[in-house]
């Protein structure tokens, strides 16, 4: 049986020839080059409205709704999505430098404000130190009145006392309020400088308790200080205005912070504080070392001073 064959009768598409070709790449190139015209008509137009709320949408809309190829309208729709997370990545960049830069300036404000409560305290603490404060006694134990001319020196520190403890207040300022109502509570009680002096030191312990948590919390870095580093033998009053040391024999002597010639003599001779030792240091300066500190002395250079 003979097989059935079928032919293709559609007469073949003729191939373009040159003419026809360059017409059409110009065609092409024209048409190309008409939507890049149009695309940066769009941008510019987008440029100049960024701050509207609809922008970008309106952007694509009107690359969807233009003139332009599919594939050229494809392409710029590709390309405003690239503008588009580059405008939104600097945003949150700015945003963000913002944010720390608003949280810095809040932080710094609080920090000046504990800083300069802490100043006031310190100089109360000062005050409290000088023994002026306290109930109003007079000598003989009746109750002292209040302005006595008897005792001007303790007349000024009262008064100074009580006017730095208002001053406290005006600090609360740029305290976050969480924190505020309760430095505010406690700094109306550093007013009164006719309190016990347990009481007052009670109270001004509270208060640095709270501006140091304050410090701590806004990241705040004490600066380093250019103040020499305490030695061993400074250390030996402790903010005392006398010191007892003690030879190898138990024999003690007394002596004063400010007569540094009879503390270097007693150290000399082999007395130390309670707990310390009498040494040298490698350049000879005399010490009193605590016992944990000996072998790192020794270690340093120092020696005993081997007193009879």
């Amino acid at each position: 049986m003979p097989q059935v064959q079928f032919v293709d009768s559609t007469p073949n598409k003729p191939e373009p020839t040159g003419v026809q070709e360059f017409f059409s790449n110009l065609s092409k190139t024209y048409k190309d080059s008409k939507d890049k015209d149009t695309f940066g008509n769009l941008l510019k137009e987008y440029s100049q409205n960024t701050e509207a709320a609809d922008s970008l949408p309106k952007l694509f809309a009107d690359i969807e709704q233009s003139s332009m190829s599919p594939s050229n309208r494809l392409a710029a729709t590709n390309k405003a999505h690239a503008i588009a997370k580059t405008i939104s990545d600097r945003d949150k960049v700015l945003n963000e430098r913002f944010k720390k830069t608003k949280e810095q300036v809040e932080n710094e404000k609080e920090q000046q404000s504990y800083l300069g409560a802490r100043d006031v305290l310190e100089r109360q603490q000062e005050l409290l130190d000088k023994g002026n404060l306290g109930p109003k006694m007079s000598l003989v134990g009746t109750p002292r009145k209040r302005g006595s001319t008897r005792d001007p020196e303790g007349i000024r520190d009262r008064a100074e006392y009580a006017q730095l403890g208002k001053s406290l207040i005006s600090y609360a300022t740029d305290i976050p309020i969480k924190n505020k109502a309760e430095f505010e509570a406690l700094a109306e009680k550093l007013y009164d400088p006719y309190q016990t002096k347990e009481e007052l030191e009670g109270i001004i312990n509270a208060m640095r308790i709270i501006i140091d948590n304050g410090l701590k919390r806004t990241g705040y870095k004490q600066p380093e200080s250019s103040t020499p580093k305490e030695t061993p033998t400074q250390k030996l009053f402790q903010g005392k205005n006398t010191a007892t040391l003690y030879n190898r024999s138990g024999k003690s002597t007394e002596v004063k912070a400010n007569d540094s010639e009879s503390m270097i003599k007693a150290l000399l001779n082999g007395y130390a504080s309670e707990g310390h030792v009498a040494m040298t240091s490698s350049s000879g300066e005399p010490l009193n070392v605590p016992e944990s500190d000996v072998e790192t002395v020794l270690e340093e250079g120092g020696d005993f001073i081997n007193a009879k």
